[in-house]
């Protein structure tokens, strides 16, 4: 409705462009590798967020920037380790009211209530490799969380308080195995 759009760029030298006339001109307002990730009810609330793409470190896939502005101005935190390396950011339904969000990293799963301001770990998924974060349609009446990791899909019926490893549900991923050459060793 107010034609705006962004636009995130693959490359070292692309980073974030907006549009504020349907794409007829744009304007850079990050730069870098970054994944771009805009709040469910950007047109109220001005919040875009940004990671990015490689590397850990000061530097590196464990820094998210953030905007409530539209862009126009950035600060930027960490999630995890110096080591994480974070591969989604996942806004609630009804981020403009709650400012609830998790990310999924190499080492596990962060949670804010703030917005992403602050992060802390979620103690069931320390460790542990994770793929996706998924908020139920009907948020405000059904608090479900579902999250794959490479064993299973675990949910969370309470809004994220706590969590259980659902039966039935086919492995998602395998690692390599090895054996050693008497076989009688793993």
């Amino acid at each position: 409705v107010d034609h705006t759009a962004f636009a995130a760029s693959n490359s070292m030298t692309g980073g974030v462009s907006k549009t504020l006339d349907s794409g007829t001109t744009w304007t850079p307002v990050l730069s870098g590798y970054v994944r771009l990730y805009l709040s469910p009810h950007y047109g109220a609330d001005q919040t875009i967020f940004a990671l990015n793409y490689i590397g850990a470190g000061p530097y590196g896939a464990n820094i998210m920037y953030r905007s409530t502005n539209g862009g126009a101005t950035w600060i930027t935190r960490t999630i995890g380790l110096s080591t994480t390396n974070v591969s989604g950011l996942f806004l609630s339904p009804t981020f403009n009211v709650d400012h609830l969000m998790y990310a999924t990293g190499t080492d596990g799963l962060y949670r804010s209530t703030d917005g992403g301001l602050s992060w802390s770990t979620v103690p069931d998924f320390v460790h542990r490799s994770l793929s996706t974060v998924v908020f139920s349609p009907g948020w405000l009446v059904q608090p479900y969380l579902l999250v794959g990791t490479s064993q299973s899909v675990y949910r969370s019926i309470d809004g994220g308080t706590t969590w259980a490893r659902m039966q039935g549900v086919r492995q998602l991923n395998t690692s390599p195995l090895a054996l050693s050459a008497a076989d009688s060793q793993w």
